[in-house]
């Protein structure tokens, strides 16, 4: 064998391309511009043309340079974690040794081309799907099949990319790589859409219910300026503050920072975030979809219990044995586990035993064999399924031992028998029952997901046995089913026994895709899914919430959202938590947003309505907004409690707080400005200053009310947000008392306002949150976040 030429290697490159699953990439520039289209950035871009238009090139200054804070925070973020991504890729990719020209040489697998020749050994993970030319290998599919048992390959047979040589070395021919490969529909699977992003959704709603009840008081404005002959020139600058205050301008860069922020805290503890929307995907999450191997279990064969059958013999005696049928230098998984029982339990080898023979296990005969020679007599020691030493249940022995085996094999449990042979006689010295056992942590980390609201489902390649046993073991209850006890009836139909099923077992990859799409087409469920192997490709790039556990292959993680870089799937409780403390930071924001609406857009409005005038001009308006936007983007790090259950967006129910509160505010605010007008007897341009003032405050103490469920004393801000805080009261009040763009507002006027607004804000507002927030009796949640 001489392998592939330079020039030939170049050939096949050319035609072929790099080993590797093509990933979708956009240039930054492209990533960049993305970020000015949307529905809120147009109506920011729009509101801009509208300034210069009319000559406002301050107010449409602000305005850009808010729109690029947004997307500058959105790009810079978004860039950064793909390099984490790019980075971890690049830790994570293997080797291979190739044949070139004669000569071995090491090279990564991504260069391996068809027809090249390589040499895989005992450990080695196979770097493309090859043909065997030379050898015989035992090849763990588990990654791929599901199946932990290994399988025995020989000349002529293929290996397929991604599983993992346990015994044996062979040389072998690259008949396909990258997407060609023989799982190649399961990768192309992977360029289906991906579902749209919630922070899109919620961002969307808002803006279009602000815009829409801004423009029903816009239009009102309008014809009351018709009717009052005021020219389109100088309602343009009335129309253009109200269009500025109703846009959530800063929710994209405070979502951007609430979520880059979670990613990196995420990272510290094990979870790697491809992309934020699934941060928020896990907050929601009401199904999370448990892959059985390498998931839930930690696809390490081990021996929960040993059986004697002979009285002559003892538990020591039937490992002894069982370890000299084994072999002392493999990565079998089998003879592994009894190697490592044995370690664990102390048991020495057994003495005055020479080995003069060793054959593997066998396909063809399904059993291993050793020749020993103890005590001068030569012992024919065999393990092997029971079957293949009782085929026929002749006798009432080998009955009672077939019964046994189906009795454990019926608990999810795999069976070994051992066996020796002393000239003629085959004594059965007993049985040797294993399992894939479930992970340490599971069944705590089950428990705390339904803590949190979440129904786990495990979803398996195994028999129903297998299944059961195992969701029994991790305090899994209920029905676990077949696959092919779902019909293919139309989803509704199908979709009542998923949402009773705590597992199902015997499933394929299309099983897997198909059952996330039921769940979330048909059930409106948010879904999440684990996974580690080739076969879990697919569903986890289907699932809003696709979780890469450590150790996972390469199309797995490419697939998934979220990757795990620590063993156990302890994270994905962290993930979830996470997630809800960002979302609630997020609909503070929003909360936060809609009261300031009314605040602003229908506090001015109506205000315009009565007095025929502005009681703001467009630069003390933007000069608010401006103040307000350093407080609110640092709500993305305030102090929040995660909710016990999957969140819910709800806009009818989530505008109910701040539509009372903002009417409370209204009232507040008449009452406030009444009593300024008529009794303190303001000026006009003290009146604007006056209602600076009022709305800026009433701004800042809002926000303290709406960021706590509870009464507002019960949590403290964060260390940022409260020095934000401090530092905008503190600019505020001295523009207001400096006459900074506005007349001077007294002393005196300052201080009425501060009492004012922290009786009314502080109690009665409040009170009204708490109200509100208890309001749903039946269901006992709170009524805005359930």
């Amino acid at each position: 064998m001489q392998g592939l030429t330079r020039h030939e290697y170049d050939e096949k490159l050319q035609e072929f391309s790099y080993n590797e699953i093509p990933e979708e990439r956009q240039h930054p520039l492209r990533l960049f511009f993305r970020k000015f289209i949307g529905t809120v950035s147009f109506v920011i871009e729009l509101s801009i043309i509208i300034a210069l238009a009319i000559g406002k090139v301050v107010e449409a200054s602000v305005m850009f340079s808010l729109l690029m804070l947004n997307a500058v925070i959105s790009f810079a973020q978004e860039y950064k974690a793909e390099r984490v991504v790019a980075l971890l890729k690049s830790r994570i990719s293997i080797n291979a040794q190739v044949l070139r020209e004669g000569i071995w040489t090491i090279k990564p697998a991504r260069e391996i081309v068809p027809s090249d020749i390589v040499k895989i050994m005992l450990g080695n993970v196979v770097p493309a799907d090859v043909r065997i030319l030379e050898g015989d290998t035992l090849i763990d599919q588990s990654t791929i099949t599901g199946e932990s048992i290994p399988v025995e390959k020989r000349v002529g047979d293929i290996l397929y990319a991604g599983s993992f040589v346990v015994r044996g070395e062979v040389f072998a021919e690259v008949i396909a790589t990258g997407s060609r490969t023989y799982f190649g529909k399961t990768a192309q699977l992977l360029h289906l859409p991906r579902v749209r992003l919630i922070i899109e959704d919620i961002t969307l709603s808002v803006s279009r219910f602000l815009v829409i009840l801004s423009t029903i008081f816009m239009a009102i404005i309008v014809v009351h300026f018709a009717l009052t002959n005021v020219t389109l020139a100088d309602a343009l600058p009335i129309l253009l503050s109200l269009l500025i205050a109703s846009i959530p301008v800063a929710l994209p860069a405070m979502s951007a920072v609430a979520l880059s922020i979670g990613a990196l805290q995420l990272a510290r503890q094990g979870v790697i975030v491809k992309k934020f929307n699934a941060v928020e995907a896990a907050a929601m999450m009401e199904i999370a979809c448990l892959d059985k191997t390498g998931t839930i279990t930690e696809n390490r064969l081990a021996i929960s219990d040993v059986l004697v059958l002979n009285s002559k013999y003892t538990k020591t005696d039937v490992l002894q044995y069982a370890t000299l049928a084994s072999e002392q230098v493999t990565l079998d998984p089998i003879d592994k586990m009894i190697r490592d029982h044995l370690q664990r339990l102390n048991i020495p080898q057994r003495e005055g035993v020479t080995v003069k023979q060793f054959k593997p296990f066998d396909p063809h005969t399904k059993r291993a064999e050793a020749t020993i020679l103890e005590k001068g007599i030569s012992i024919i020691v065999a393990k092997g399924a029971p079957q293949v030493f009782f085929p026929t249940p002749e006798e009432r022995r080998s009955q009672s031992v077939l019964e046994i085996n189906e009795r454990l094999a019926h608990e999810g449990n795999r069976v070994l028998a051992i066996t020796l042979k002393i000239n003629d006689n085959t004594d059965l010295v007993g049985l040797l029952v294993f399992r894939d056992p479930p992970r340490e942590d599971s069944g705590s980390l089950i428990s705390k997901l339904r803590a949190l609201g979440i129904r786990v489902m495990m979803i398996t390649g195994d028999n129903v046995a297998v299944a059961r046993s195992i969701a029994t073991q991790v305090g899994i209850e209920g029905p676990v089913v077949k696959i092919k006890d779902i019909p293919n009836f139309p989803q509704p139909d199908v979709l009542p026994i998923l949402e009773t099923s705590v597992g199902i077992a015997e499933v394929v990859p299309e099983d897997k895709y198909r059952i996330i799409d039921i769940l979330q087409s048909t059930g409106h469920h948010i879904v999440g899914m684990t996974g580690d192997g080739v076969n879990d490709a697919p569903a986890l790039r289907k699932a809003e919430v696709g979780i890469a556990v450590n150790h996972a292959t390469d199309v797995a993680r490419s697939s998934a959202e979220i990757i795990l870089t620590q063993e156990g799937i302890q994270s994905i409780v962290n993930l979830v938590s996470s997630g809800r403390v960002i979302y609630r930071r997020i609909i503070t924001w929003i909360l936060n947003k809609i009261i300031k609406t009314f605040e602003i857009v229908f506090s001015v409005s109506l205000a315009t309505l009565i007095l025929g005038q502005m009681i703001l001009t467009s630069v003390q308006m933007l000069l608010i907004l401006f103040l307000y936007d350093f407080v609110t983007i640092a709500i993305s790090v305030d102090n929040v409690s995660p909710s016990p259950v999957p969140e819910k967006w709800n806009l009818r129910k989530m505008i109910l707080l701040p539509v009372l509160l903002g009417v409370a505010n209204l009232v507040e605010f008449f009452l406030a400005f009444g009593i300024g007008a008529i009794y303190f007897g303001l000026s006009a341009a003290e009146i604007q200053s006056f209602a600076f003032y009022l709305i800026f405050i009433a701004g800042l103490m809002n926000l303290l009310v709406i960021r706590e469920r509870s009464h507002f004393w019960k949590s403290r801000p964060v260390p940022i947000l409260l020095a934000i805080l401090v530092t905008d009261f503190v600019g505020g009040t001295i523009i207001a008392s400096t006459g900074f763009l506005m007349a001077p507002l007294p002393l005196p006027f300052i201080v009425f306002l501060l009492l004012f607004e922290v009786v009314f804000v502080f109690l009665l507002n409040d009170y009204i949150k708490i109200k509100i927030e208890t309001f749903d009796k039946n269901e006992k949640k709170p009524l805005i976040l359930k």
